[in-house]
């Protein structure tokens, strides 16, 4: 089984292996899969770039938000990053109705 998003609550740090960009990596090579990365940054005693720097270098793409809430409240912020897959956002497209010539 494989995830299509991987959502990553975070101060940006990193302190023991494996390291993020590492298992990623090692994830898509062993599931040939492409997952969207969410990081959602949230203060730390010591918050850092680190991950957002090393997975740029890598060329990952990713989104990131800044929380700055209560932790109570991290859980209502879920809805707002995740993203449809690729397949549904296809068949969103796909019943699209297309639009239609008034007649004169």
């Amino acid at each position: 089984r494989y995830v299509e998003q991987i959502i990553v609550v975070t101060d940006g740090g990193e302190n023991e292996p494996p390291f993020f960009v590492d298992a990623l990596q090692k994830y898509r090579t062993a599931l040939n899969v492409e997952p969207n990365i969410c990081f959602v940054k949230v203060d730390g005693a010591q918050y850092s770039e680190h991950v957002e720097e090393e997975c740029k270098r890598q060329g990952i793409m990713f989104d990131s938000f800044r929380f700055k809430g209560d932790y109570y409240s991290l859980p209502n912020l879920l809805p707002l990053v995740s993203k449809p897959s690729k397949l549904e956002l296809l068949d969103e497209i796909m019943n699209w109705p297309l639009p239609v010539r008034l007649s004169a």
